[in-house]
């Protein structure tokens, strides 16, 4: 068990001081996440049984309804309680009172955000948290989505399952609860075939196979690819089908292929701006001039036309460039605002005939950013890293494509035909799973412990026999509410791609092919020398009268900045007049320059680097340039810069209580004591010198004597300091 502790001891320690990080973020911001909401909540209306907030609300509310309850969590439902209670207790003939609670234990898959079926199954089991209140429970009993056959086989399929569970609530769950009543829909089909046993990329390169040639079955049965969707369980096995389909002309929409940053175009336009930034940067060069070999398609060999631009100077790389059409200046994109470099490299690259809604999304995104304040080039590149993960197009409803998607974003929807490949998934894989461990020994200076799950917490004390049996039943029913969300979403045609199963040395199934295998032996229809198994009729689909929806390609609108004589004007403009953009100017660039510069001979190199990347008009530059030449020349300053100490510039210091601080500058000189420096912008402040007061504490406390300690405001002619001590 110790040995267990331990290995959690240093995440926990690294998540503690990211918390405390968090902490004071929150603090400086005045922000509160939404996502603590709940628990503020709960622990001011715990110990109430009706909050005076609640009451007012319940007077004013009488009827709740709430959706796919299975999903809501045991803190959220806790807090929901007293408001509910309220308005049902204060019912009367002439004012009535109701809730309304709709959902399904079975389709419960978000354990893993907070997500309770058991809290669900309670309720319409014999739990009742309202005792002036009567419960009725209803059942949907008719599926009206699927036709009879796929109804069929699910029903079959997990009654089946139900047997395995190892707890009697969720046996009753899909014994009792699953049987759905058919409707009047027929002729559906449901396909199960196995998979030969391989290594694990052969295994994927069959899969992929599979999923193709049954798509191109599917489509010449009067199906459209818009009707087709494949759900996979990881994501990385989307990204995979997603590739060999695309590569063989099946069009596919996934949340990977939406991604503003798939797009090549995208990428050639993140490259060219890049290499503005960083004309010096020749692996930058070599990746953009690969994507304007595509994109222009050059007869020439790649290596050739790269050996032309590398090794030379900016205006020889432009020279060059104007030999193949592209009149393309660093200089002149870096002169430019944000937005505006991007369209001159639309327009320059002649890229604005091949634009597509990934172009118009991404100029839209570079458009919203420009207007944020200080959305300077260097910016919008961190901005980007962050984005280009997540930022995506809209997918019209329309578009005539194959849909890819993980199960959990399918849940809710459905679609005419499924392919559910990969479909081997194991019950009971808690590799990553953690449980909070109590802990009861005195010698322990904390009640519970972090520990990974595995199968010898069961004989650590009772309490761990329990927590391994809970933990492994609610794995049980996840992975299955999971298969059940797969296997429902299917309409006319459901087929599954599974790798063939061996034998169990449990008595009991261990993932999803020793299932079916299992359900496929109990109907008298198993062969180890059988792949395919089928239910139903393959049938063509029925022909549906609907409106043909044209598509109209929309042309991105370029131009040469320099032509349409408008300029646009930053968002933080407005701050020009008020003084507190040099402020604003000050505090950001300048100590991110100064963070820099440890020494005078640094000085010129970081302001020469800054000027070429032109992130600051001239103006600008020459004051931060002049403050600075100020501060290295100030006669009470220089001697920190002239190279004799050790230097510590923005670097973190955890202090005795875990907090994490950073001064700007830290001198060590010989003798071993220390002189903190800290740049500021603005007026002076008592908060600026107990923020140094706190940096003295820390390195006292670290076993260095503090000579002095200094604060260095930058005003608009002058530089003024103010020292705790010293000449």
């Amino acid at each position: 068990m110790i040995e267990n502790i331990l290995r959690n001891i240093t995440p926990l320690s690294v998540i503690n001081l990211v918390n405390q990080e968090i902490e004071v973020i929150k603090a400086d911001r005045s922000i509160l996440p939404i996502s603590e909401f709940n628990s503020l909540i709960h622990q001011e209306i715990k110990n109430q049984p009706a909050p005076f907030i609640y009451e007012r609300l319940g007077e004013k509310y009488r009827h709740f309804f709430i959706d796919e309850f299975q999903d809501t969590s045991k803190l959220q439902w806790q807090n929901l309680i007293p408001l509910i209670d309220n308005a049902l207790s204060q019912s009367s003939e002439e004012i009535q009172g109701s809730l309304l609670l709709v959902g399904d234990a079975k389709q419960s898959i978000y354990r893993w955000r907070g997500g309770l079926p058991e809290q669900f199954m309670s309720l319409y089991g014999e739990e009742n948290p309202f005792s002036a209140s009567q419960k009725q429970v209803l059942s949907l009993g008719t599926n009206y989505r699927s036709r009879e056959e796929v109804i069929g086989f699910n029903n079959q399929l997990f009654t089946f399952i139900s047997q395995y569970f190892a707890t009697v609530e969720h046996q009753q769950l899909y014994k009792n609860d699953n049987s759905q009543d058919i409707n009047n829909r027929k002729d559906g089909y449901v396909k199960l075939e196995f998979i030969e046993k391989n290594n694990k990329s052969a295994l994927t390169e069959t899969y992929s196979e599979r999923v193709y040639q049954t798509i191109k079955e599917v489509l010449t049965l009067n199906y459209s690819p818009k009707d087709i969707c494949i759900l996979t369980r990881k994501k990385d096995e989307g990204i995979a089908l997603g590739s060999y389909l695309m590569e063989r002309g099946i069009h596919v929409i996934s949340s990977e292929t939406l991604l503003i940053n798939s797009s090549p175009i995208v990428q050639l336009l993140i490259l060219a701006f890049k290499l503005a930034l960083f004309p010096e940067n020749e692996e930058v060069k070599i990746y953009m001039l690969d994507r304007l070999h595509d994109h222009l398609k050059i007869d020439e060999e790649k290596h050739t036309f790269f050996s032309k631009f590398l090794k030379t100077s900016e205006a020889q790389f432009s020279k060059t460039l104007l030999e193949y059409g592209i009149d393309f200046r660093l200089d002149r994109v870096r002169a430019l605002s944000i937005y505006e470099t991007f369209e001159l490299i639309i327009n320059q690259f002649k890229l604005s005939s091949d634009a597509d809604a990934f172009v118009f999304g991404f100029m839209d995104l570079v458009f919203e950013f420009g207007l944020k304040p200080m959305a300077d080039k260097m910016a919008f590149l961190e901005y980007w890293e962050i984005k280009k993960e997540k930022a995506s197009i809209p997918a019209s409803e329309g578009t005539e494509a194959v849909q890819l998607m993980t199960i959990h974003k399918s849940k809710g929807l459905e679609f005419p035909v499924v392919l559910f490949p990969f479909a081997d998934i194991k019950l009971y894989d808690a590799r990553r799973d953690t449980l909070w461990y109590p802990l009861e020994d005195e010698k322990f200076n904390f009640s519970s412990a972090l520990i990974n799950f595995k199968t010898e917490i069961e004989n650590y004390s009772a309490d761990g026999q329990q927590m391994y049996l809970q933990h492994r039943s609610q794995m049980e029913l996840d992975n299955i509410n999971l298969l059940y969300v797969t296997l429902t979403r299917a309409v006319d045609k459901l087929y599954i791609y599974s790798e063939m199963p061996s034998g169990s040395k449990s008595e009991s199934p261990q993932n999803y092919n020793q299932l079916f295998m299992e359900f496929l032996k109990m109907k008298g229809m198993w062969s180890a020398e059988q792949v395919i198994y089928e239910f139903g009729k393959n049938n063509e689909k029925t022909s549906e009268s609907k409106e043909k929806m044209e598509q109209i390609d929309i042309k991105f609108i370029s131009s040469n900045p320099k032509d349409h004589n408008l300029h646009l004007v930053p968002a933080d403009s407005y701050l020009l007049e008020t003084g507190i953009e040099e402020a604003i100017f000050s505090g950001n660039i300048l100590h991110e320059t100064m963070a820099k510069i440890k020494t005078n001979s640094d000085a010129e190199k970081i302001l020469n680097e800054l000027q070429a990347r032109s992130i600051l008009p001239a103006a600008d530059f020459k004051v931060l340039k002049e403050n600075i030449e100020k501060l290295l020349n100030h006669s009470e300053l220089k001697n920190f810069y002239n190279g004799e100490d050790k230097i510590y510039c923005e670097r973190d210091i955890i202090t005795s209580s875990g907090r994490v601080i950073r001064a700007d500058r830290i001198n060590i000189h010989k003798d071993g004591s220390a002189t903190i420096l800290d740049y500021k912008t603005g007026s002076v402040s008592p908060g600026h010198q107990k923020q140094l007061g706190i940096y003295e504490s820390a390195l006292v406390d670290m076993g260095h004597s503090v000579s002095q300690t200094i604060l260095i405001y930058f005003e608009k002619d002058a530089i003024i300091l103010w020292k705790s001590r010293g000449n």
